[in-house]
């Protein structure tokens, strides 16, 4: 709603039923869908659209937090304490690196791997701290903070 119609339903107490006609002759492509839910219909399809951005990046393990304008995951990625490797096949997003790159620089003690296993299960989840990960990347040769 324009600022001119807030002021008056606010300020000048207009109930805002008399001022849907002048809304309707203002936007009359949409003035059909006043009434109709359209407005909650088009939030779900928005609130569906964002879990399935979510959702894309968690199977990933890419931490994603869903903030509005958009879902920036580099951002969040960065300010997170830990991060889970890449799926295979795919890359860290901080760094374009491979899942097979962060693990051999791990073990060479460029960064701080930490290894997650239940007790008597061969396999795990690896972590990687964040802020020892990016020390280590800004000090490689060539690479500029942005």
């Amino acid at each position: 709603m324009s600022p001119v119609l807030v002021a008056m339903c606010v300020c000048r107490r207009v109930p805002f039923a008399a001022l849907l006609p002048l809304v309707r002759r203002r936007h009359t492509n949409i003035a059909h869908c006043f009434g109709s839910d359209m407005g909650v219909r088009l939030m779900r399809l928005d609130s569906q659209i964002a879990l399935d951005v979510l959702y894309h990046f968690a199977r990933r393990g890419v931490p994603c937090l869903g903030i509005e304008p958009a879902a920036n995951v580099a951002a969040s990625l960065r300010d997170s304490e830990f991060f889970r490797l890449p799926k295979p096949g795919t890359r860290n997003p901080l760094s374009g690196l491979s899942r097979t790159s962060i693990i051999e620089h791990g073990q060479d003690e460029d960064f701080k791997l930490i290894r997650l296993r239940k007790r008597g299960s061969r396999r795990g989840i690896v972590l990687v701290e964040t802020k020892s990960f990016l020390q280590w990347l800004h000090s490689l040769p060539g690479v500029t903070k942005e």
